[in-house]
């Protein structure tokens, strides 16, 4: 027996009906939510959560391809937002908004859209599961900052 291989993406997860076949094999129903749930798997292993603009500057671009700044210039100041590294881009030169060139050289575009099927409930999960490490008694979960 061989294993799935991830393919980082945000995969639909389908529901098998009553009268869906059971195949198995590479692309069979039967393999279809476990692999939408590992390729969603393999995107998270490879995105990373920073606090500024300036923190993002400072993330592996080849190990993580997807990045979320939770403020510009500051922790919640509104700006940040998620960030995707863009290998076919050598040139463009860091604006601190649109454009942000890591120290490694690679560029991250303006940031990602929140895909509409990701709940804000999920998002904010993802978070606190991401900051945890940075908690303190003073701040012990992520919250949302209503604007």
């Amino acid at each position: 027996m061989s294993n799935l291989i991830p393919s980082p993406g945000w995969s639909d997860v389908v529901q098998l009906e009553l009268l869906t076949r059971a195949k198995g094999g590479p692309g069979g129903e039967a393999n279809a939510q476990a692999q939408a749930l590992l390729n969603r798997l393999e995107l998270l292993k490879h995105s990373r959560v920073v606090l500024t603009v300036a923190e993002l500057r400072l993330v592996d671009g080849s190990v993580h391809k997807v990045a979320f700044s939770a403020g510009g210039a500051a922790l919640g100041d509104g700006d940040g937002g998620w960030y995707w590294v863009d290998d076919a881009d050598t040139s463009s030169t860091d604006d601190g908004d649109t454009i942000i060139v890591g120290t490694d050289g690679k560029r991250s575009p303006v940031p990602l859209p929140i895909p509409d099927f990701v709940s804000e409930r999920e998002i904010l999960q993802y978070l606190d599961d991401m900051f945890h490490e940075r908690a303190t008694p003073e701040r012990p979960s992520v919250v949302q900052i209503m604007t």
